[in-house]
C-alpha cells in the first residue's frame, strides 16, 4: 500500500541525513523537532511525490484530433484549430488512474 510514496519519502529524508522517512518522523515524535519542522520536510515529500505524478502526466498526454465545428467551441475552448481540425488534450490521459503515486 502506497510503496512507490513510502519510497520518495524514504529517498527524500535521506537527502536530509535520515535513514529513512520514519527515521525522519521519530525525530519529531521524539521531541527532537519541532511540529514545524517537521511540516516543512513533510510537505517538500509532497512536493516530490506531485512532481513524478507531473512527470507520468507530461509522458502519457495524448492529443486528440477532431473535425472543426463552430458551433462546439466555446470562448474558453483549450483547443487549437488548424484550417479545419482541432487539436486538443485529451483529458482521460491526464486524470488516468495510471497517472496516480501509488
Amino acid at each position: 500500500m502506497h510503496t512507490e510514496k513510502i519510497k520518495i519519502f524514504d529517498e527524500y529524508a535521506r537527502t536530509k541525513g535520515f535513514n529513512d522517512w520514519n527515521d525522519l518522523k521519530s525525530e519529531c515524535d521524539e521531541n527532537l523537532m519541532t511540529e514545524d519542522e517537521f511540516l516543512i520536510f513533510m510537505f517538500e515529500a509532497c512536493d516530490l511525490v506531485q512532481k513524478e505524478q507531473q512527470k507520468r502526466i507530461a509522458q502519457k498526454a495524448t492529443v486528440k484530433h477532431t473535425e472543426f465545428k463552430p458551433e462546439k467551441v466555446s470562448g474558453s475552448s483549450r483547443a487549437i484549430g488548424n484550417g479545419s481540425q482541432v487539436f486538443s488534450v485529451d483529458q482521460s490521459s491526464i486524470l488516468s488512474e495510471n497517472n496516480l503515486i501509488k
